[in-house]
């Protein structure tokens, strides 16, 4: 992260600084007839909105004043564009401005940089890059380098949503149009998700609560051991004190209490003589204090360093692609090595986890109990022209490292796919876009049979385990493209989920747009996949500006 937050930040003031001074150099040089041929350019966009919540589960709308007291926010977020272009190579810089980059997340200021190099038939290029590999319309199943920010789940569009990666990219095209394409990244970005308000995820949530409550019963447990060591050191100063002024029957009693004490106190040197106890009850006092005070101290840095640290050698991610056309078909096959950029829990080390932090210990990687599993991914993808029908296609054999199935900590093997059509119909300006993106998880036999199959990463509550959703876009434009409708719809099939976006745009004046959306989510029941945002339903309006 430090390199992100810093080297990263330091690139964006570096590629802006170079920019500027290509572009002296150009005016300077004007004069010369053979100078060479470049190019800069700047633009951007700025764009403000505001949401209203209209479904959350706590705020009935019966009139004005409901309406009135909607849960709403409103964001703005600017981005500058900036490009330099040589003869034979290109430099390309995103700069962003919203509530993330000057946040949480500051490595987010510089969205996107690539520098390229045109060598013949080689293109190299290298910086903070979004590479989209596949032939879906903006679903994938073999496109796997760049995370996704989920924090406004997936309302942005899927190119909008991916996270910029540090990475080395060359493509070789040969002159039949075969191009070859190799990617290597040093470190993994996980996905982003929100770790509080409408779009924390179900599990994310549940996961929480289950930290918390290991943690809540460590410190009592703690707490009950303070108030023992407390009475004990209590009991122990009034019976001696009665002994030593010559009441035997405390005597007796004294020798009673020290002797069901004896294991606890011998850790602190009491060796079953009367004349340690004193100083073998003050450090179980004290150590028991002190234990108390570190596990409370700690508890709010249980979720610190909950997740592995992804920056680092071992989370790099590789791939090699081919594409190529032949018989009508544009075809591709791709490789792809790195790991799941959503983490699985083993719920069987959370407890000791929780125990280490709380009590100071030093936390090592293999203590964690979240991890992102190992992952390769083999890949083929397509698209055609049939009659009005644009056709694509993409196929994915996922395999991890619990290749039998039966590592409930670890995802098993499993095959994606995607497909679909888009046409144009004779009606206006119709586009009509539907896809099918599934999954198939493979020897769920063996997670049914499992001792923790309530637990395994794969399980499910219905034992299903297939994922197929249909995805359905229909687009409009009126007035010469200055009016456009987009109405997309998510059906969840073995779930029951229904999710529809709908958005109207206006040009209002010149570059300036403004828009109308919104999000409906429906849920079958508790065990639907979205049921987690429910109540998410909201209205949007927005202004953007480009420049």
């Amino acid at each position: 992260m430090k390199f992100t937050k810093k080297a990263l930040l330091g690139c964006a003031v570096l590629a802006t600084a170079g920019l500027s001074f290509a572009q002296d150099y150009d005016d300077f040089d004007a004069f010369a007839s053979d100078a060479p041929e470049t190019s800069f350019t700047a633009g951007g966009t700025f764009e403000t909105t505001a949401r209203s919540y209209l479904d959350e589960a706590d705020h009935e709308i019966e009139g004005l004043d409901d309406i009135s007291t909607l849960h709403t926010e409103a964001g703005a977020t600017g981005k500058l564009n900036l490009t330099y272009s040589g003869i034979s190579s290109e430099l390309n810089a995103v700069i962003k401005f919203d509530s993330n980059s000057l946040g949480e997340y500051p490595e987010d200021i510089l969205d996107e940089f690539t520098a390229r190099a045109f060598m013949g038939n080689l293109i190299l290029e290298a910086g903070k890059m979004r590479v989209v590999w596949g032939k879906g319309d903006k679903n994938h199943v073999v496109d796997n380098f760049n995370a996704n920010d989920y924090t406004d789940y997936i309302f942005p569009d899927y190119l909008d949503r991916r996270i910029a990666e540090p990475m080395f990219r060359a493509v070789y095209a040969t002159n039949s149009d075969v191009k070859f394409e190799a990617i290597w990244t040093p470190v993994m970005t996980a996905d982003r998700l929100a770790s509080s308000g409408n779009w924390q995820p179900k599990a994310s949530k549940a996961l929480t609560s289950t930290v918390k409550s290991t943690a809540l019963s460590y410190l009592a447990s703690a707490t009950e051991a303070k108030v023992n060591a407390n009475q004990l050191a209590t009991e122990f100063a009034t019976l001696y004190a009665e002994y030593s002024a010559g009441d035997t029957n405390a005597g007796t009693a004294l020798t009673s209490l020290l002797s069901s004490n004896a294991t606890t106190l011998s850790a602190y040197g009491f060796d079953g003589n009367t004349a340690t106890a004193a100083e073998a009850i003050e450090a179980y006092v004290t150590a028991a204090e002190t234990a108390y005070l570190t596990a409370l101290s700690n508890t709010g840095s249980l979720t610190d360093s909950l997740y592995p640290d992804t920056y680092q050698l071992k989370y790099g991610q590789a791939g090699l692609r081919t594409t190529f056309t032949a018989g009508g078909f544009d075809l591709g096959f791709s490789y792809y090595y790195g790991h799941y950029k959503q983490p699985s829990a083993n719920l069987s080390k959370m407890e000791a986890y929780a125990t280490k932090v709380l009590t100071g210990s030093d936390i090592s990687e293999s203590d964690k109990f979240l991890a992102y599993d190992k992952l390769q991914v083999f890949g083929i993808e397509g698209a055609t022209v049939f009659g009005p029908l644009n056709i694509r296609f993409e196929a994915a054999y996922n395999l991890t490292e619990d290749t039998d199935g039966d590592d409930p900590w670890v995802h098993n093997n499993s095959i994606a796919w995607e497909a679909g059509f888009d046409m144009d119909l004779p009606v206006s300006n119709v586009n009509f876009n539907i896809q099918t993106v599934g999954k198939y998880i493979l020897n769920g036999d063996k997670i049914n049979d499992g001792i923790y199959k309530a637990y395994d990463v794969d399980g499910d509550a219905n034992d299903c385990y297939t994922n197929n959703k249909i995805i359905v876009d229909i687009t409009d434009s009126y007035r010469n493209d200055s009016i456009k409708l987009d109405i997309k719809g998510v059906w969840g099939i073995e779930r029951g989920d229904v999710v529809v976006m709908p958005s109207l745009t206006f040009d209002v004046r010149d570059d300036m747009t403004l828009s109308l959306s919104g999000l409906y989510i429906w849920c079958k029941d508790e065990d639907s996949e979205f049921d987690g945002w429910e109540n998410n339903s909201f209205a949007q309006v927005g202004i953007k500006y480009l420049f």
